[in-house]
C-alpha cells in the first residue's frame, strides 16, 4: 500500500523545462515587473498594488461600480473589496449610491485620490520608459503586437471559439 509521504520516482518529460514553459515566463515576469514598480508607489506613497490598480482605473474611467473596476483591472472581487475598503479609509476614493439603482455604489476618486494619481502616473511612466529603454523599437512593436495576439488568442480559447486562420 502505498503512502502519499513515500518518495515518489521522478518522472523525465521530453523537452519540457519549466523555465522555458510560457505561462510560468509570463508569471516570473509579471511577479518582477509588479513588485519593481510597486516600490515607487508602496515606498513613497504607502498604497499596495491592488490599491494602484484601482487608483489608476479610476484615473482614466470614473465613475465606476466595484464590479467594473474587478472586470477592468481583472482582480478578484474580494481584493477590489478590500483594496477599495482601505481607499475609502483613507480619503482617496469617494463612494456613494449610484442615483439610479441603490444596490450599487458608484466610485470615484476624492481630491485627494486624483493629486496622488498625478504625483505616481509619471513615476510609473518614467519607471516604463526606463525599463523599455534598452530595447529596439521594432521589437518594442514586436512585443506589443505578440502580446496584442496572444491575448486576442486566449480570449477566444476560453470562449470556446476557434479563431479564422487567414493565413491557412
Amino acid at each position: 500500500m502505498s503512502s502519499e509521504n513515500e518518495p515518489v520516482e521522478v518522472l523525465e518529460v521530453p523537452d519540457f523545462q519549466l523555465e522555458r514553459f510560457l505561462p510560468y515566463r509570463f508569471n516570473v515576469l509579471a511577479d518582477l515587473l509588479s513588485r519593481s514598480l510597486a516600490a515607487i508607489y508602496q515606498e513613497r506613497f504607502g498604497i499596495s498594488v491592488p490599491e494602484w490598480r484601482i487608483l489608476a482605473t479610476l484615473g482614466r474611467e470614473a465613475p465606476l461600480s466595484a464590479g467594473e473596476v474587478g472586470a477592468r483591472t481583472r482582480m478578484e472581487k474580494a481584493r477590489v473589496s478590500r483594496a477599495l475598503t482601505r481607499l475609502v479609509e483613507n480619503g482617496l476614493v469617494n463612494r456613494q449610491a449610484d442615483p439610479r439603482d441603490n444596490r450599487v455604489a458608484v466610485l470615484r476618486l476624492s481630491r485627494r485620490g486624483q493629486s496622488l494619481y498625478r504625483r505616481i502616473v509619471p513615476l510609473a511612466k518614467a519607471w516604463e520608459r526606463e525599463l523599455l529603454a534598452g530595447l529596439p523599437a521594432e521589437t518594442l512593436q514586436a512585443l506589443d503586437q505578440a502580446l496584442d495576439l496572444l491575448q486576442t488568442r486566449l480570449l477566444l480559447l476560453r470562449a470556446g471559439e476557434e479563431p479564422d486562420n487567414a493565413a491557412d
